[in-house]
């Protein structure tokens, strides 16, 4: 009777939905608590903004801090001067309001970007996907730090995703701000941000990087140094934390050395980013690929600490759409591949990684864990997301030389009529 009640896919959707719903609320609760009593990095924005505005430079004080004490801080300003000139309005709240009205914030752009993501790429989705998705990016790990740390990534990825809806929509103006908006986490916003070097979208990226360059020479002005010494400061503080994401490759070479396999293995992805790069700028691909190729770059090529892994939300909705247009069975097998990719890497990603990674100074088996084990496990989750990459490259590769083959096919098959041969 239960078998036969759950065959019922409505029914089946709906006992999905409930089990769901209860994680996402107990995540949602976890992360509020934790938030409540730490949101030790938003609080250090707060303060890194204000001693901004008391004409104190940030960066200098990190990097000083580094040389004197010889030791980390533990909270470094990788934003960009901007970032501290946004922040200037929201000091009349106070730390508290300030801080639940962030929570809240957080939680509500969560569920505009799944929003978007279905207005935008799949807007046939029954609504009942839709909060399926919402409900796992809200249990997941990923957004449980991101809340709990007061990290930017859900208003990055909901700015950006904005931006990208007011492009299509041409209202240019709030498409210029949103982007300005999405790149004052640029680490990993940039890479997304090259799909706007696509056709008409290409002026509005080249504005919101003037405005941001713009910003940077008036914040100089404002604590009394030259632009090239603060852009300096910013790139040795960006410098001092490529070593401690999770997920990119300096990490790789700082621990395995560049040289060997690692070297070779390393490299040849490289050039597959590259190549996913150029597939995502034609302008006969497909938006929401695009977006997919473009999210694994971002994750690779900078640092990104747990909380960065929402990003993952775009592949996971390309993941609906082939679902919701029914090619489980009829699919080719590179797509079939390709989707099981996606969601495997997403599953490490938010559910099974993170835990391993917050025991990792833990014995197992009588080994110790320690970071270069980390490492390596995030390596092989690169290695998988690279081939699901290279799956995706193949397909788009073969749909869009399809037409091609069969005009020539075409023209062969007149000629041959013909002429004779």
């Amino acid at each position: 009777m239960t078998l036969r009640i759950l065959r019922d896919r409505s029914t089946s959707l709906s006992v999905l939905a409930v089990v769901l719903s209860i994680l996402a609320i107990w995540s949602a609760s976890n992360a509020i608590g934790r938030a409540i009593v730490d949101s030790r990095d938003l609080f250090a924005i707060w303060n890194e903004a204000k001693n901004f505005w008391a004409r104190q430079d940030p960066y200098a004080l990190y990097l000083n801090f580094r040389l004197h004490a010889g030791s980390d801080p533990g909270y470094a300003p990788n934003y960009i001067p901007s970032f501290f000139v946004v922040m200037a309005p929201f000091f009349v709240l106070g730390w508290p309001i300030f801080k639940a009205l962030f929570m809240t914030l957080s939680l509500g752009m969560c569920a505009g970007s799944v929003a978007l993501l279905r207005r935008l790429f799949v807007p046939g989705l029954p609504p009942i996907y839709a909060y399926l998705l919402f409900c796992l990016v809200v249990a997941s790990s990923p957004f449980r730090e991101t809340l709990a740390n007061g990290q930017l990534t859900s208003f990055a990825i909901f700015s950006f995703l904005c931006a990208w809806y007011f492009q299509r929509m041409r209202n240019d103006f709030l498409a210029v701000f949103l982007l300005f908006l999405a790149l004052l986490k640029f680490t990993l916003t940039l890479p997304l941000a090259l799909i706007f070097l696509r056709g008409r979208a290409l002026w509005i990226a080249i504005v919101s990087v003037v405005a941001q360059i713009a910003i940077l020479i008036m914040a100089a002005f404002w604590l009394g140094e030259s632009p090239q010494h603060l852009l300096g400061e910013m790139v040795r503080t960006d410098m001092a934390l490529l070593t401690e994401g999770h997920i990119n490759y300096s990490n790789i070479f700082r621990t395995f050395g560049p040289s060997g396999a690692y070297f070779g293995i390393v490299l040849s992805e490289c050039i597959s980013l590259m190549a996913f790069v150029v597939m995502a700028l034609r302008r006969s691909s497909d938006e929401l690929l695009s977006l997919t190729l473009l999210s694994v770059v971002s994750l690779l090529v900078a640092y990104h600490s747990i909380y960065d892994m929402l990003l993952f939300v775009i592949p996971s909705a390309y993941v609906l759409r082939y679902l919701h247009d029914g090619n489980v069975r009829t699919g080719p097998w590179l797509s079939k591949a390709a989707t099981f990719n996606i969601c495997l890497s997403t599953a490490l990603l938010w559910y099974v990684l993170p835990f391993v990674d917050s025991f990792g100074v833990s014995s197992l088996g009588g080994h110790r864990f320690d970071g270069a084990h980390i490492i390596a496990l995030w390596y092989v989750l690169m290695i998988s997301v690279t081939a699901l990459m290279a799956f995706l490259f193949v397909l788009v590769y073969r749909r869009d030389q399809a037409p091609r083959r069969a005009v020539i096919n075409a023209m062969k098959t007149e000629l041959s009529a013909k002429y004779g041969f």
